[in-house]
């Protein structure tokens, strides 16, 4: 077997699952966008990077962050927009859905700094044997609307601040930025820039960030990305994931309705399972993470896909153990160094 062959079997032994390069990927997205954790504090001082909008990543909180939040600007936009006729608010926007309708809610599965957290609160619970129980339909529906609800509050908070017959100009330090005074990230980032000795032992921080902090980890320790059931940026980018560029794809004459997918979604879509005539099964609440796919015992049942090209599809076990195993001829001469 030649040296190509050899390496284009530990390429595909190295490409699965999908959860790995998932994990890559979140590992990468958090050391870049709270890089000053690991003593690069130089990236902060990037002005070009600070343009780089992203949802719920580096917030005004992190020392030295090198991107932005998009949501942030948002709100101090939407509150201070009322004499420039919200302009500055509409740009942004623009941008969410710019990049909403690229990726989808893949950011959530595939580079959010809570959902990472998440990922590894998760990973926690399995080393200590402990698996996630299915939650019923009317907690996973009351979650999943839930989040728009706290999407229209907190926007309607932060343009009544800033609307002079409102009357609110006395309580604009107090309810200014209100998905920031409630955000976990807040507490997580602070938390964590503490420990590496960026924020003095002496900060403080307010009642309603300690008990978020406790709420994003407790709820991840229970329920499966508890976080991003509620994330009113979520809520925002699930308004247009189902037309996104990138989008799962299930060939219901395939499908035999084993429930596998249904077993492994970390956001419990049914979707997914029940829909059997359309190919697009892409939820609003579909983080991309690819759990289904990889799990999937049909070949090409479900798919990963952008811009008309299959990024990964499901196979059979037959198949999985295949792309596992050497080619004979490798093992032979792997047998024969032993």
């Amino acid at each position: 077997m030649t040296s190509r062959g050899a390496r284009a079997w530990v390429r595909r032994r190295s490409l699965r699952p999908v959860t790995t390069w998932r994990l890559f990927s979140l590992t990468a997205a958090f050391v870049l966008l709270n890089s000053m954790l690991l003593g690069v504090p130089s990236l902060g001082t990037m002005g070009p990077l600070r343009w780089l909008l992203l949802p719920n990543a580096s917030c005004r909180y992190i020392a030295n962050a090198p991107t932005n939040c998009w949501y942030y600007n948002l709100q101090s936009s939407l509150t201070d927009g009322w004499s420039d006729g919200y302009l500055p608010a509409l740009n942004f926007v623009m941008v969410a859905v710019g990049l909403t309708l690229l990726l989808g809610r893949g950011w959530c599965g595939w580079g959010c700094p809570l959902g990472y957290s998440q990922y590894l609160v998760g990973r926690l619970r399995t080393r200590l044997g402990l698996r996630y129980r299915e939650l019923p339909y009317w907690a996973v529906a009351l979650m999943d609307h839930g989040k728009y609800a706290i999407m229209f509050v907190m926007v309607l908070l932060a343009v009544s601040i800033g609307v002079p017959a409102m009357g609110l100009g006395a309580w604009d330090q107090a309810l200014a930025l209100p998905f920031c005074q409630v955000c976990p990230g807040k507490p997580l980032f602070t938390v964590l820039q503490l420990g590496v000795g960026l924020q003095p032992l002496a900060t403080s921080l307010p009642f309603v960030a300690i008990l978020m902090l406790l709420v994003l980890l407790v709820g991840a320790f229970t329920v499966r990305m508890f976080w991003c059931r509620l994330c009113p940026i979520g809520a925002f980018m699930a308004l247009f994931n189902r037309r996104a560029l990138l989008w799962l794809r299930k060939d219901g004459p395939k499908c035999t309705k084993c429930r596998v997918c249904l077993r492994v979604c970390p956001m419990d879509i049914e979707e997914i399972f029940v829909e059997m005539d359309r190919e697009n099964v892409t939820a609003p609440e579909c983080i991309m993470c690819g759990r289904c796919v990889e799990s999937c015992p049909e070949a090409g049942c479900l798919s990963i896909n952008m811009l008309g090209r299959e990024l990964c599809r499901s196979r059979t076990p037959a198949e999985r153990t295949a792309d596992r195993a050497p080619p004979p001829d490798l093992q032979a001469a792997l047998e024969g160094e032993m």
